[in-house]
């Protein structure tokens, strides 16, 4: 929102959210191709452990970008 004029922002929030439900759309549809030919338990499985990586970096990311404190230690002063 902070990239376009603010005479912009419907059309940013009506672009986000176009792409975003067809992301989810596409991305069902792809999933359930690819459970017709391997089972729904593999399907799930990769999801669950991309999910858990997605986590991760993004905990990292947080993490790292909290500022040190005095003793050397990530956290608030």
């Amino acid at each position: 929102m902070n990239l376009v004029e603010e005479h912009e922002h419907e059309d940013a929030m009506a672009s986000f959210f176009n792409f975003f439900d067809l992301g989810i759309g596409k991305g069902s549809f792809i999933l359930r191709l690819v459970a017709t030919v391997v089972s729904y338990q593999a399907v799930n499985l990769v999801a669950s452990i991309m999910y858990g990586v997605f986590l991760l970096v993004y905990t990292v990311y947080v993490v790292k970008k909290q500022p040190l404190t005095t003793d050397g230690q990530v956290g608030s002063n």
